[in-house]
């Protein structure tokens, strides 16, 4: 019987930390997609006009957008991950 209630222990520490990253992942997608609507919502609004003639030429690029797109995202995320990691340690809301 021990043996049922050790695997049952384990079992339930195992839920317990799928529940947890599960709850750190919601909390972590939330404050990206908070983050990222402050971003301009195009490349054209975040690109300044002190840019060299080449820069801003490639801008216009097809893959531009998308590549800005995944930039805003990951620049989002990262912050995001740390302001998970600041909210654990007691030093943000």
């Amino acid at each position: 019987m021990n043996a049922y209630a050790i695997y049952d222990r384990v079992q339930q520490q195992k839920d317990a930390e799928e529940q947890a990253e599960a709850e750190r992942q919601e909390w972590v997608d939330k404050e990206t997609a908070r983050i990222l609507a402050f971003f301009p919502d195009s490349l054209m609004d975040f690109r300044s006009i002190n840019l060299p003639d080449e820069v801003r030429e490639a801008t216009h690029a097809p893959a531009a957008a998308e590549m800005y797109a995944d930039f805003a995202w990951q620049i989002a995320n990262n912050q995001a991950v740390t302001n998970y990691q600041l909210k654990q340690l007691g030093w943000r809301d």
